[in-house]
């Protein structure tokens, strides 16, 4: 018998990474915690990386994290997030979901 693995893929919303980062005890934190450990995927575009980028510097005051600690977080990220392809995907089965 076969069975099928489903991967579910998300979007991370940049204000969930935003809130992540402020604080540690909220459920933003443990999903940003949980990337890379193979329980979902991550999808991520350039432009939205850029955006991730924006937000993360236009909120540095609220973060305990410094200029250099939000770059390695965004490399990092960069690094285990697969980029968005027109995979053939139908868009019925691309759902947003927040």
């Amino acid at each position: 018998m076969w069975y099928h693995l489903l991967v579910v893929r998300v979007i991370l919303d940049t204000n969930v990474l935003v809130a992540a980062l402020r604080s540690q005890r909220g459920a933003s934190f443990k999903l940003l915690s949980l990337v890379g450990a193979g329980r979902f995927e991550i999808a991520v575009s350039v432009a939205l990386v850029l955006e991730y980028e924006d937000a993360l510097l236009r909120h540095q005051r609220h973060s305990p994290f410094d200029g250099e600690e939000l770059g390695d977080l965004l490399d990092y990220l960069c690094q285990v997030l697969p980029a968005v392809r027109n995979r053939g995907i139908p868009a019925e089965r691309n759902r947003v979901v927040s």
